[in-house]
């Protein structure tokens, strides 16, 4: 099983990493960028990189929007 490394950066600059495996990623991306610390702005970017150094996942504070956003896998376009 895949193994996969989190990164974290918090409002003032301090910064964390976690390791999961890939059957324990979705839930440390829910609780790092909904649970109450994300959702007090206190955590501003989320990043997951796998075993090769390749950045998976991309998640910023949106400050106008008060909650994170995917950056990087981009969404897909809106139907018009």
């Amino acid at each position: 099983m895949e193994s996969f490394d989190i990164y974290v950066t918090f409002t003032g600059g301090d910064r964390m990493k976690e390791s999961h495996k890939e059957s324990e990623l979705r839930e440390a991306l829910t609780r790092l960028t909904q649970g109450p610390a994300a959702a007090g702005g206190l955590i501003r970017e989320v990043k997951v990189v796998d075993a090769l150094d390749c950045t998976c996942f991309l998640s910023k504070y949106d400050d106008e929007r008060r909650c994170h956003r995917v950056v990087f896998p981009p969404p897909p376009p809106r139907a018009a």
